[in-house]
C-alpha cells in the first residue's frame, strides 16, 4: 500500500508542478495587466475598485489589492487545467534530453504542441476571468485563439529543439553499438 501510494504521488508530482508553474505565470500576467491600468480606467471599469476607494482605500492600494485578487482568481482557474494537460507531457518534461527514436521525438513534439496549445488558451481564458475583477466588461474569450496558436508554435519549436539532440544521441549510441559489435565479430573471427 505504501509503495503504491508513493507511485501515485510520483506520477502526480510532475503534472502538479506544471500546474503550479502555469498558474504562477497566469497570476503574474493578470496582476501586471491590472497594475498597468490607470486609476481612471479602473474607476470607469471596476465596481470593486470604486467600492474600495469609497470605503477609504487609496487608489494605489485599491489597485494593488485588485491586482492581487485578480491574479489569485486567474491562478485558481489555470492550475487544474494546466495540471490536467500536463499529464500529456510529464514524462517528456521530466527528462527532455532522454535519448529517443525519431518516432518518439515526433510523439513528444505532437504532445508538447497540444499541451502548449491548450495551456496557452486556458491561460488567456483564466487571465480574462481574473481581469473581470478590474474590467467588468472584459470578454472571457478575448485573445484565447491567438494565445493558443502562439503556444502551439512555441511548444512545437521547443520540443523539436530538445528532441533533435535526443534522437541524435540515440542514433549515435546505436551506431557505436553496431561498430563495437562489428569489431568484436571481426576480432573473434581473427582469433579462431
Amino acid at each position: 500500500p505504501v509503495a503504491r501510494a508513493l507511485g501515485i504521488l510520483g506520477k502526480a508530482a510532475m503534472p502538479a508542478a506544471i500546474g503550479v508553474q502555469e498558474a504562477g505565470g497566469t497570476y503574474m500576467g493578470t496582476a501586471n495587466e491590472i497594475m498597468d491600468m490607470s486609476h481612471e480606467d479602473l474607476f470607469r471599469q471596476s465596481e470593486e475598485f470604486r467600492e474600495l476607494v469609497r470605503n477609504g482605500t487609496s487608489p494605489e492600494e485599491a489597485k494593488i489589492s485588485l491586482a492581487n485578487r485578480a491574479g489569485q482568481v486567474a491562478a485558481a482557474v489555470q492550475f487544474p487545467l494546466a495540471a490536467a494537460t500536463g499529464t500529456l507531457v510529464s514524462r517528456f518534461e521530466a527528462n527532455p534530453f532522454k535519448a529517443v527514436t525519431a518516432r518518439g521525438a515526433l510523439q513528444n513534439i505532437g504532445k508538447e504542441t497540444m499541451e502548449e496549445l491548450v495551456q496557452s488558451g486556458t491561460g488567456q481564458f483564466a487571465q480574462n476571468v481574473g481581469t473581470t475583477v478590474a474590467d467588468n466588461d472584459r470578454s472571457l474569450i478575448e485573445g484565447v485563439g491567438s494565445s493558443a496558436v502562439e503556444g502551439a508554435v512555441y511548444g512545437m519549436g521547443t520540443a523539436a529543439a530538445l528532441s533533435g539532440p535526443a534522437v541524435g544521441r540515440n542514433m549515435a549510441g546505436q551506431a557505436i553499438k553496431a561498430a563495437v559489435g562489428g569489431i568484436q565479430a571481426r576480432s573473434n573471427a581473427v582469433t579462431k
